[in-house]
C-alpha cells in the first residue's frame, strides 16, 4: 500500500509580505527551488507513482522539481482558494480599506466569502473528493502518490482527515514545503506525519 504525500509548494516572491495569496500566480523565489530540489534529491523519481499539482506556477514548478523530470498531472481543483477582490492584497491595506469585513472573515472562516471569492467551505467541497480520489489511488498501489498543494488546499483537507471543523483550519500550521504523509484504512485514512520541512530534516538555514 502506498500512502499519499502531500506538500506545500516551496516559497515565494515577496513571502515577507503578509498578503491574501489565492489565485495570484506568485513564483517561488530562489529559496523555494532550493527547498524543492532538497526534496527531489532525496525522493527521487522512483519514489512516487504518480505526481499532482495545482495549474498555478508556484505548484508547478515545485512538483517538477521534485518529481526530477517526471511527469507531473495539473489538476484545477487543488489550485488555491479563490480570494476574489482581496487577492494580492496585503492584509494592512484591507484592514485600513474594509476593517469590518476583515473581522467578520476572521469570524466565520468557514462561511465567509471575499468579494467575487470562494469561502474556505467552498473550498473543502472541490479539495476533498479530488484528494480522496488520490488517496483511494494511493491504497492500490505499492508507492507513493506526491500532491503539490497549497496551504489552504493542505488545511482543508488534513482538517478532514482529522475530522476538524473547516472553521478551525488556522490551527493546521504549513510550512512552505512540508511534507504529509497520509495512510489509506479500511475505514478511514491516517495521518502519519504533518508539516516535515526540509530546514526541520536538516536543509540549512540561510545565512
Amino acid at each position: 500500500m502506498g500512502e499519499l504525500c502531500l506538500m506545500r509548494h516551496g516559497r515565494v516572491e515577496m513571502f515577507h509580505i503578509k498578503r491574501f495569496l489565492g489565485r495570484t500566480d506568485a513564483p517561488l523565489d530562489e529559496r523555494g527551488r532550493q527547498q524543492a530540489r532538497w526534496w527531489g534529491e532525496r525522493l527521487g523519481p522512483d519514489q512516487f507513482e504518480t505526481v499532482w499539482c495545482s495549474e498555478l506556477s508556484r505548484s508547478r514548478e515545485t512538483a517538477a522539481l521534485v518529481a526530477c523530470g517526471g511527469a507531473v498531472t495539473p489538476v484545477p481543483e487543488l489550485s488555491e482558494i479563490d480570494l476574489g477582490e482581496w487577492d494580492g492584497l496585503p492584509m494592512a491595506e484591507l484592514k485600513q480599506r474594509d476593517l469590518a469585513a476583515f473581522e467578520a472573515r476572521g469570524k466565520d472562516l468557514a462561511g465567509f466569502r471575499p468579494p467575487g471569492g470562494e469561502s474556505f467551505a467552498d473550498l473543502a467541497r472541490r479539495v476533498v473528493p479530488a484528494l480522496e480520489n488520490i488517496l483511494a489511488l494511493a491504497a492500490d498501489s505499492e508507492r507513493d502518490h506526491l500532491v503539490v498543494g497549497h496551504l489552504g488546499v493542505n488545511r482543508v483537507f488534513l482538517a478532514h482527515v482529522l475530522a476538524m471543523e473547516v472553521g478551525s483550519i488556522m490551527r493546521i500550521e504549513q510550512g512552505y514545503a512540508c511534507m504529509n504523509r497520509i495512510r489509506p484504512g479500511k475505514r478511514e485514512p491516517r495521518l502519519v506525519s504533518m508539516n516535515i520541512t526540509p530546514e526541520l530534516l536538516g536543509l540549512a538555514a540561510e545565512s
